[in-house]
């Protein structure tokens, strides 16, 4: 069935099926055929981008951004989708963020469900230290929350996740930022029995001045 694919008419719907089965079997010629013979790499019956950043397909990814792809184009950001899929499937997805942010996507853009920047969704949705470190090195707001007032380390400490924490400490995220429920950076630590996070914050706390900007300061 699928040697078939090849040869055939410029058909639209013979292209979009070429196209999909190159993404989901990850045949990168499957994916340069269909685009030869003239599918729209904006296609929106297809959302390619968006299922190729599913799918962890970077050679897919690469091939669509070089074409003309556009992530603007997408009703969910393809960063977002390739964040969440790197948790049920590692491979590729790293690669596949890279190719996105290099591309010119924002990385402060916000998810459309809860508000997040790509840094935030990471730490909420996943355990992908390699991801979150990648992010980290495009310089982010390390401080921004998503719609309920929770910043990336407010989600890990949530999420017990240790080792994102500690990095998001040491790149300078504010201690005192809590959010709209009330969640503080130290109490969590110190309910999730990371002793030495917990320890890490009181320092950073005697280094910097209290909270004063936007969301719900840590009392004390």
């Amino acid at each position: 069935m699928w040697k078939k694919l090849f040869g055939r008419s410029a058909n639209p719907e013979h292209l979009r099926e070429t196209m999909e089965n190159g993404i989901v079997r990850k045949n990168i010629d499957w994916v340069r055929e269909a685009l030869d013979k003239g599918l729209d790499p904006n296609d929106q019956q297809g959302l390619w981008l968006e299922k190729a950043s599913f799918s962890g397909n970077s050679e897919a990814v690469k091939e669509l951004l070089k074409r003309g792809a556009q992530a603007a184009k997408c009703k969910e950001s393809p960063l977002f989708t390739s964040i969440q899929q790197s948790l049920s499937n590692p491979a590729g997805h790293l690669d596949v963020v890279k190719l996105l942010v290099e591309s010119g996507v924002d990385i402060e853009a916000r998810d459309k469900n809860y508000g997040c920047s790509a840094l935030v969704y990471t730490a909420a949705f996943t355990p992908r230290i390699d991801i979150l470190d990648y992010l980290l090195s495009c310089n982010p707001d390390v401080n921004s929350q998503d719609n309920n007032g929770r910043t990336a380390l407010v989600h890990a400490l949530l999420d017990g996740k240790k080792e994102m924490a500690q990095k998001l400490i040491y790149r300078g995220a504010n201690v005192y930022m809590a959010s709209t429920y009330g969640e503080v950076p130290l109490d969590l630590a110190e309910e999730k029995g990371f002793t030495d996070i917990a320890d890490l914050i009181r320092q950073k706390q005697g280094q910097a001045a209290p909270y004063s900007g936007p969301g719900t300061p840590a009392n004390g």
